[in-house]
């Protein structure tokens, strides 16, 4: 193990016991790298990020990314490259983004270039971001779910995003994730499988074959 994921998803209500605090999740990050250093000096640690916007305690939206610097300034220090959960089932548009107001491109894979530019503006130009997230559902019983063709042309347009535009600065993509659960007609969660949970194929596992082959040459 080489490179550590710091806690999942910290920007959901979910992922701190239902308490939404960008600070508490900065000061962790520092007090873990600093220990994880310590332990082996040749560690790498992912620091978790999100266009999540939520209210200060003035009442003003403030961008997950912002609050994160607010709390620990010198936070460049304490981490060596940023993990996202891109989902979306927009692949292509992205809105403009406005100071001051709720984040409105949650549907949007492209919303990683949001959050790039996030840290662009605390001053991350050599860090690189790692999708450890990242796919589309095939479910029959919800509006969010597309079908095994759209998914596999969304994994093909993801890819072409990672050898184009991303290239320079996404380095590692992990797809959630291989065979369906259980339940994959009724739980969203049980359809983001490149096969069926009896392990048939789904279009995308094609794609993904074919492009994972062309990634490792």
């Amino acid at each position: 193990i080489q490179t550590w994921d710091l806690w999942n998803e910290p920007y959901y209500s979910t992922g701190d016991n239902g308490n939404y605090d960008p600070g508490n999740y900065a000061r962790l990050v520092k007090a873990a790298t600093i220990a994880g250093r310590a332990a082996n000096p040749n560690a790498k640690f992912l620091l978790a990020s999100e266009m999540q916007s939520a209210q200060d305690a003035n009442g003003n939206w403030q961008w997950w990314t912002d609050a994160l610097y607010q709390a620990v300034p010198d936070l460049n220090n304490y981490f060596d490259g940023v993990a996202v959960h891109p989902y979306g089932t927009n692949t292509t548009s992205l809105n403009p983004e406005i100071a001051g107001h709720p984040y409105n491109n949650y549907d949007s894979l492209q919303r990683i270039q949001d959050i790039h530019q996030q840290f662009i503006a605390h001053g991350v130009t050599n860090k690189p971001f790692w999708l450890t997230e990242i796919g589309w559902s095939t479910c029959s019983n919800d509006p969010n779910c597309i079908t095994p063709a759209q998914q596999a042309a969304n994994l093909t347009t993801l890819f072409a995003d990672l050898h184009g535009n991303w290239s320079s600065w996404v380095q590692a993509a992990f797809l959630y994730h291989y065979t369906d659960g259980n339940n994959p007609t009724g739980n969203i969660e049980d359809a983001y499988g490149l096969t069926t949970n009896t392990t048939t194929p789904k279009p995308a596992l094609t794609i993904f074959q074919t492009q994972a082959t062309l990634s490792a040459t």
